[in-house]
């Protein structure tokens, strides 16, 4: 499976069943032939996952990661490998924090 296929997925099952831990702006990660000479990092939305994904990560093996917490240190380095502006990372990220830290007090 693909990273597209897999947020498309995720995306299906969110729109039947909402919640408040992820939506489709949480912040992924897509990976594909790490460690390969090839390797292809892209970092974004889960619409933006599935959008945009195949285009940026090419053919397969493909991993897809749903970003937690991170400490800034993180931030910096997932912006400098997936080549996102770190400003359009952190803002991506502070309103997946938002939504945490409303899932807590709760």
């Amino acid at each position: 499976m693909n990273c597209s296929t897999a947020a498309e997925q995720i995306i299906s099952i969110l729109n039947e069943k909402p919640n408040n831990l992820i939506n489709s702006q949480t912040l992924c990660v897509g990976l594909a032939r790490l460690g390969c000479t090839t390797q292809s990092i892209f970092a974004g939305t889960l619409v933006d996952m599935r959008d945009k994904s195949d285009q940026k990560l090419g053919s397969p093996l493909h991993s897809m990661v749903i970003v937690g917490r991170c400490h800034p240190l993180e931030l910096t380095f997932l912006s400098h490998v997936a080549n996102i502006d770190l400003d359009v990372l952190k803002c991506l990220y502070d309103k997946h924090e938002e939504c945490v830290k409303k899932i807590m007090v709760e």
